[in-house]
């Protein structure tokens, strides 16, 4: 079995190991009346713990704050948001590593896959392919994968991943839980909000209530480049939301209990080939998954194909019209990913079978 865990830790002033902040979980297994080959890499409390089968990611995260907003407002640099340096926030691998995040789907298990993260230190920016800068270590530090300052109404981020299995095409669910919530007490404006609630329960955060999360998968890097041109200030951030249809999306709340079912929410490896349940099919390129899941063993749903990379994102945003009752509000999640070889399954999960 393989799992890469890591702690999503959102916050009003600080959003650590946020939405994107994704390990990966591969279980390679059979039936369950067969033997199976096991695997761990987890992604807990800042390290990597790696095994003998592999399940490499690479990722790329963006973040639209006030400082994006302003480079792209005034057509300082790049007219993509993807390209903004006041968007980029980090990568593994770092464009220093002398290879690029997109450059990665060419020979992913073989040339390339010494600029995938598989090992504990990988996590490190002083040592590894990711980059290094205040986002990733802070006084000696290292820093989950996202370190994100200052959330306001209107921001939104995303965390690009390339995931590649190798050896064996497998199912891939996307599973997690929260672990834990937080009020962080109640300032001033906070307290006389109607709409905040006060203490807070396990799974009643006002911050996991608004921020609202879409898994979506993508073909490549320029399918997705439109949705974040064209437009700036407001109107960028509406063509975002309606692209991404954020604004239906599952409430932080709401995926945390989706993919807390059974295994998690199961992944298709190739969404792009008809009608599969369970998401939208944007365009030929972009599928957003929704609130339901996939039916893991439907006949739509694909395996995911071995030395080939899929391309995975998560996008989270906060609506314009949120502020007072989400402030000093903090949430934790656990995401992973979990994959199980195709061969002799049926894609139930094991613990479903």
């Amino acid at each position: 079995m393989t799992e890469r865990d890591h702690d999503l830790d959102l916050s009003r002033r600080r959003i650590l190991g946020a939405m994107g902040t994704i390990g990966g979980a591969a279980t390679l297994g059979g039936a369950s009346t067969t033997a199976f080959f096991s695997d761990e890499e987890e992604f807990a409390n800042n390290q990597l713990t790696a095994g003998e089968l592999d399940l490499k990611l690479a990722w790329q995260e963006q973040y639209y704050g006030a400082a994006a907003a302003e480079q792209y407002a005034t057509g300082a640099g790049a007219t993509n948001l993807l390209g903004l340096a006041e968007a980029t926030l980090e990568s593994y691998p770092d464009a220093a590593s002398g290879a690029s995040f997109e450059s990665l789907a060419t020979d992913p298990c073989g040339s390339a896959q010494q600029f995938f993260a598989d090992a504990p230190d990988d996590l490190d920016p002083r040592i590894s392919d990711r980059t290094e800068n205040p986002d990733t270590i802070d006084s000696g530090q290292v820093k989950p994968l996202i370190a994100i300052q200052d959330v306001k109404p209107g921001d939104f981020g995303l965390v690009q991943f390339k995931l590649v299995l190798c050896d064996n095409p497998g199912y891939v669910w996307t599973a997690g839980e929260l672990t834990t919530t937080a009020e962080n007490g109640q300032n001033e404006p906070e307290a006389n909000d109607p709409d905040s609630a006060g203490a807070q329960t396990i799974d009643g955060t006002e911050f996991a209530e608004e921020i609202r999360v879409r898994l979506f998968q993508y073909t490549s890097e320029s399918a997705i480049q439109s949705v974040f041109t064209g437009q700036s200030g407001p109107d960028l951030i509406e063509q975002v939301f309606d692209t991404f249809q954020l604004s239906t999306a599952p409430t932080l709340n709401e995926f945390a209990d989706l993919i807390s079912q059974g295994v998690g929410l199961p992944l298709d490896g190739n969404p792009f080939t008809g009608a599969t349940g369970g998401g939208t099919q944007v365009n030929p390129d972009l599928f957003l998954y929704g609130g339901s899941g996939l039916d893991p063993q439907s006949a739509d749903r694909d395996c995911f194909a071995a030395a080939s990379v899929s391309n995975l994102g998560l996008i989270w945003g906060l609506d314009v019209d949120h502020a007072n009752e989400i402030q000093s509000d903090s949430i934790s999640l656990d995401v992973r990913y979990y994959t199980e070889q195709c061969r002799h399954n049926e894609g139930s999960g094991m613990g479903n079978t």
